[in-house]
């Protein structure tokens, strides 16, 4: 015998979170991945519940009753789990929003995680070690929207939960682990871009003219040196990841005019850089368009939303 289930979660302001199907047939188990990559990651059929899975900080689970069409209950949370769950409710609420980014986190996890030693240490030597560690290589659409959606870019603070966590230059530094520098990218000399460094530089790339985040993240893997090549490519691709990403998909080069072969990261405010687009970039998004491209720094909110949890 077949039954059909629909479960929708909602955060504790009433927020939709995920919605997704579960189905039972002839009393075997089935497993439904849910659409949602990183916080809510999977789901399991035992008996009358649904367990979610949450593998975002890959320690907590959270179980939730089977829904019929009329039915209504409340997380049930597996002991111990101090933090307040979203509720589950039926099926009649609003359709959630799910945003979109031109530049995935895991474009950035991907490059960090693929580094040789010599790679590795000239990271760190420029402050980044703290990259190396990182987790974040996905966005959840309907999370991310919500995440996004509750911050505010003039009082620079993230509204969740009935509380406010302010951002600033500090928080930056605690949850990315980027340094506070004295050099701001704004600041360094410029370059014309058409000197030689630049010119070799583009001919790393089949289409000159439309270089994406993700060419320059392939390309930095093809290799295992930190030569000067090496380091202009983590320029580009740091400042397009960790700040703001083209609403067409290809790179911010405009950093290119600071780069000359005498190229130093070691100094650089990234925490400012990240500050001041988080702030920019939000008003430029639109919470009610499908069509819309958030080009913020998503993977800060990410993991501030995580720490809170």
């Amino acid at each position: 015998m077949r039954r059909d289930h629909k479960v929708v979660v909602l955060s504790s302001d009433s927020s939709l979170i995920e919605s997704y199907e579960t189905i039972e047939d002839s009393g075997l188990n089935r497993e439904n991945e849910l659409r949602t990559k990183r916080r809510f990651d999977r789901c399991k059929i035992k008996g009358d519940e649904v367990v979610v899975i949450n593998s975002f900080s890959g320690k907590d689970n959270a179980t939730v009753k089977k829904l019929d069409e009329d039915e209504e209950s409340d997380f049930e949370v597996n002991k111990p789990v101090p933090r307040k769950l979203p509720k589950v409710v039926s099926s009649g609420a609003e359709e959630a929003r799910r945003i979109q980014v031109r530049t995935s986190p895991n474009v950035l996890y991907s490059f960090l995680h693929n580094l040789s030693k010599e790679q590795e240490a000239y990271i760190s030597s420029i402050g980044l070690g703290h990259l190396l560690n990182m987790k974040v290589d996905g966005c959840a659409s309907i999370m991310g929207h919500y995440i996004v959606k509750n911050f505010n870019a003039d009082r620079m603070v993230l509204k969740l939960h009935h509380r406010e966590i302010p951002i600033n230059r500090q928080v930056i530094h605690e949850m990315l682990g980027l340094p506070l520098g004295h050099v701001t990218i704004k600041s360094m000399p410029y370059r014309e871009v058409t000197n030689d460094t630049i010119t070799v530089w583009r001919k790393q790339f089949e289409d000159e003219d439309n270089i994406r985040p993700r060419a320059v993240q392939q390309v930095i893997m093809q290799s295992t040196r930190a030569y000067l090549m090496f380091k202009v490519n983590i320029f580009v691709l740091l400042c397009n990841t960790l700040g703001q990403s083209m609403s067409m998909g290809t790179c911010d080069l405009s950093m290119l005019s600071k780069v000359t072969k005498h190229l130093d990261l070691s100094d650089i405010d990234w925490c400012g850089y990240v500050f001041d687009f988080l702030k920019e970039t939000k008003s430029a998004w639109n919470p009610n368009s499908k069509k819309g491209f958030y080009v913020g720094p998503i993977i800060l909110l990410l993991k501030v939303f995580d720490a809170i949890q």
